[in-house]
C-alpha cells in the first residue's frame, strides 16, 4: 500500500514539473519577441516577417527641360520603391532644344540672311557708313558702334570704346571691324567686334591709319607719320599694309603713297603716286604682294568700283577739265564720259549710276544748279538728282547714299538723310 503511495505521487510531482517548463518556456519566447531589435543594411527594409533587398534603380521615364522622369528598384518580393529624376539642361543642336524646340537665348543671331552677308567691308577705304541686310552700321556718336534698321529710324548701340574716336568702319559677315584713334599713336588700333557687341578684340595695337579695308579674310590699311614729316617715302608716306582678320604680324605690300583702296572678291584696287608726284592705278591680288598698273600717265583722282569696272576722275591739265572715265578691273576697255564742273571728294556707282557732287556742263559751260549729280554711264546723259548748294560731302552704303545732319549745339549726329537709288526715294531718319 505504501509503495502505491509513492508510486502516485512522484506521478504526480512529474505533471506538475512539466506544466512550469512549459510555462518558463512560454515566458522566454515573449521576452525574447519584446527585446528583439531591427537591423537594416543599405538597399534592405526588414519588416515583422521579411527583410527587404532591393536592386538596382531602373528609370522608368526619362527626365526632359520641361519634366522630370522618375527611377524605381524592386525587392524579390515585388516591392517596389520610387523617385523623381530632376529636369535636365536644354540640349541645343543647332541652336533648337531637341526636348521643347526653344530657341537658344545665348545663340549669336546673324544680321543677315543666307546670300546677304558682305565679301568686301565697305565701298572703300575711308568707309564710315556700311550696309548688310536689312541694317546700316555707323558710328553715332563717335566712340561708339551703332546700327539700325535701314528705313526705321532709332539706333541700337554694338559696342563703346572706352577712349578714343572710331573712324573707318567695316562689316564682313558676322563681324564689325573698326579703327579707333587714340590720343596718341599708342593708344591707337584696329580692332574687331561681333555684330552683337560681344567678342572683341585687338587685330594690330599702336597704329595710326588712315584708309581701312577688309576684304575676305585680310584687313588692308594705310598708315601715315602722325608728325607730318617722314625720312624714307616707301616706309613711312601711306604705305600698304596688309594683316589677317585673326591677327598676327602685319606685312607691307605696297610703298607710299596709296590711296583710295577698293575691293572686290579678288583683288585691291588703289591710286599710287610714286615719290615725282606721278599717279597710277594699281592692284594687288588677295595673299599677293606684286602689283598689276591698270592705269598710268594720267591725273587721276577718286576711285570706286562697280561690277567689273573701276571709275574716276581724270584731269586734263592743258584746259584744266574734269572728266568722268573707267576702266576694266583688268587694265582694258578705257572709257571717258562726260566733263565734270570739278572732281567731288564723294563719289560712288550704284549700277550704270555714277553719283556725284557738283553741278551740269553743257555745251562747253557749267550750269547754275548744282547738287548730287547722277550720271548714267549707259545713256551718257546726267541730271541733279538732289539740288542743293550747300551739299559738301556723302557716304555710300551699298545702294544708299547718307547725307549726315549734325545738331551743332548738342554736338551730335540728329538724323540722316538717306536717297535710296534703286527706288529715287529720299527719306530722313532720326537718330535719337
Amino acid at each position: 500500500m505504501k509503495k502505491l503511495t509513492l508510486i502516485v505521487t512522484i506521478s504526480i510531482l512529474s505533471l506538475f514539473m512539466l506544466f512550469t517548463s512549459c510555462g518558463n518556456a512560454d515566458n522566454q519566447d515573449g521576452n525574447n519577441e519584446n527585446n528583439s531589435s531591427e537591423t537594416t543594411l543599405e538597399g534592405d527594409v526588414t519588416t515583422d516577417t521579411h527583410v527587404h533587398k532591393y536592386g538596382e534603380w531602373v528609370t522608368v521615364s526619362e527626365p526632359t527641360c520641361k519634366e522630370s522622369g522618375t527611377k524605381e528598384r524592386t525587392c524579390s518580393c515585388g516591392s517596389k520603391e520610387t523617385e523623381d529624376i530632376p529636369t535636365v539642361a536644354h540640349k541645343y543642336v543647332n541652336n533648337v532644344c531637341s526636348m521643347c524646340k526653344q530657341s537658344n537665348p545665348d545663340a549669336f543671331v546673324p544680321d543677315y540672311s543666307e546670300g546677304e552677308a558682305n565679301v568686301v567691308g565697305g565701298d572703300s577705304g575711308l568707309s564710315r557708313y556700311v550696309s548688310q541686310g536689312s541694317y546700316l552700321y555707323f558710328s553715332a556718336s563717335g566712340n561708339t558702334i551703332d546700327k539700325m534698321k535701314i528705313n526705321k529710324s532709332g539706333v541700337q548701340t554694338v559696342y563703346q570704346v572706352s577712349a578714343g574716336r572710331i573712324m573707318n568702319i567695316n562689316v564682313l559677315g558676322d563681324w564689325v571691324y573698326f579703327y579707333c584713334e587714340g590720343s596718341t599713336v599708342g593708344k591707337s588700333y584696329i580692332a574687331r567686334v561681333r555684330t552683337d557687341g560681344s567678342g572683341f578684340e585687338k587685330i594690330v595695337s599702336s597704329v595710326a591709319v588712315w584708309e581701312m579695308i577688309v576684304a575676305k579674310d585680310t584687313v588692308y590699311y594705310t598708315t601715315f607719320p602722325t608728325d607730318g614729316e617722314y625720312k624714307d617715302f616707301a616706309k613711312d608716306v601711306m604705305p600698304l599694309y596688309c594683316v589677317s582678320v585673326n591677327g598676327g604680324t602685319p606685312k607691307q605690300i605696297h610703298d607710299g603713297a596709296v590711296g583710295e583702296l577698293v575691293a572686290d572678291d579678288k583683288f585691291i584696287y588703289f591710286i599710287h603716286d610714286n615719290e615725282d608726284g606721278d599717279p597710277s592705278i594699281r592692284r594687288i591680288k588677295h595673299g599677293n604682294t606684286s602689283s598689276d598698273v591698270l592705269v598710268e600717265n594720267k591725273e587721276i583722282y577718286n576711285l570706286a568700283i562697280e561690277g567689273s569696272k573701276l571709275y574716276f576722275f581724270e584731269h586734263n591739265k592743258y584746259d584744266d577739265i574734269y572728266s568722268l572715265a573707267s576702266v576694266a578691273t583688268n587694265g582694258g576697255g578705257y572709257t571717258v564720259f562726260g566733263k565734270v564742273m570739278q572732281y567731288s571728294d564723294s563719289m560712288c556707282v550704284v549700277g550704270n549710276k555714277v553719283y556725284y557732287l557738283g553741278g551740269l556742263y553743257r555745251e562747253n559751260e557749267f550750269l547754275e544748279s548744282a547738287g548730287l549729280v547722277e550720271y548714267n554711264v549707259s545713256t551718257k546723259t546726267d541730271r541733279i538728282a538732289r539740288e542743293d548748294y550747300e551739299l559738301i560731302d556723302f557716304q555710300s552704303a551699298g545702294n544708299l547714299l547718307i547725307f549726315e545732319n549734325y545738331d551743332y549745339e548738342a554736338e551730335r549726329l540728329d538724323s540722316l538723310t538717306i536717297y535710296f537709288t534703286d527706288k529715287n526715294v529720299v527719306k530722313t531718319l532720326k537718330i535719337s
